[in-house]
């Protein structure tokens, strides 16, 4: 179990690997975590353009 084990912290193997894994992870978090920023602001931002324009249209006699 010793040797096994030994072995396996000597081999690089599959590292980069790894490596590509975390940073993809760390990417995909990142761009999660950055939109769940924006999102209220963007809603509220569409939200009361709506209104305005809901306002205009209904201030024009049509």
């Amino acid at each position: 179990m010793t040797k096994l084990f030994g072995r396996f912290v000597k081999s690089e193997r599959g590292a980069i690997t790894v490596d590509w894994v975390v940073i993809t992870a760390t990417a995909i978090g990142l761009a999660i975590g950055g939109l769940s920023m924006f999102q209220s602001n963007v809603t509220t931002v569409s939200s009361a353009t709506g209104d305005s324009l809901e306002d205009y249209n209904n201030d024009m006699d049509w």
